[in-house]
């Protein structure tokens, strides 16, 4: 369902078991090249405080990884500062990097407005 006067990469917001989740583009909002929604196209849900919970379109999903410490390194320097602030780091795990993204910083003021507001709808 969408949610008139958001941004762009806000896509709408879905009903989870009876929980209101605001749903984003993280590619758009991120400004990567886009991709055609396929039927490998997924939400992946996550908590980004107690009791707000965000959608993410993501294009496919292949595992669920938990990376002990020793395997992340910090983000690479040659990136963009502004691109950097996204990255936590880089993990490597059998000859493969996964890139980690701090999702709070790729968020801004307005989208915690957008994920408080449809979460108090939903409890009020």
């Amino acid at each position: 369902m969408p949610i008139p006067q958001t941004p762009h990469y806000f896509k709408g917001i879905i009903n989870l078991r009876g929980q209101v989740i605001s749903v984003l583009d993280l590619k758009t909002k991120l400004q990567l090249p886009k991709t055609e929604y396929g039927p490998k196209t997924a939400i992946v849900i996550l908590d980004i405080e107690p009791h707000i919970y965000l959608g993410v379109v993501v294009d496919r999903t292949n595992s669920v990884l938990a990376f002990p410490h020793e395997d992340i390194s910090a983000a690479p320097s040659t990136l963009a500062d502004n691109k950097q602030a996204f990255l936590t780091g880089v993990a490597r795990r059998d000859n493969k990097m996964t890139l980690i993204l701090d999702i709070r910083s790729a968020l801004n003021i307005q989208d915690i407005q957008i994920l408080k507001q449809s979460t108090l709808k939903d409890v009020g």
